[in-house]
């Protein structure tokens, strides 16, 4: 079995305000371990914001949101990946 592990955090680090730190874990078949999990996800997730409204973004918060858009791109990522 292959486990692929992600991590990443956000906020302003311990000297200017909250931060957290989250970890994802993917266990895949030994045959899968190798492949991209970007080219198997590619039908429902992307990394860009230009595919917003078809797929589930999953990149930096600060690529994903900017100011005067709204939340609403953050918030569909953020509760797909709770359900």
């Amino acid at each position: 079995m292959a486990i692929l592990v992600g991590i990443d955090e956000a906020g302003f680090g311990p000297v200017l305000g909250p931060l957290a730190v989250c970890a994802t874990v993917f266990r895949l078949p030994d045959a899968q371990g190798e492949e991209c999990l970007w080219e198997r996800l590619r039908a429902s997730c992307s990394n860009s914001p230009k595919h917003a409204a078809r797929k589930v973004i999953v990149c930096d918060s600060k690529k994903l949101h900017k100011p005067g858009r709204g939340i609403g791109a953050l918030e569909r990522t953020a509760l797909v990946t709770l359900a």
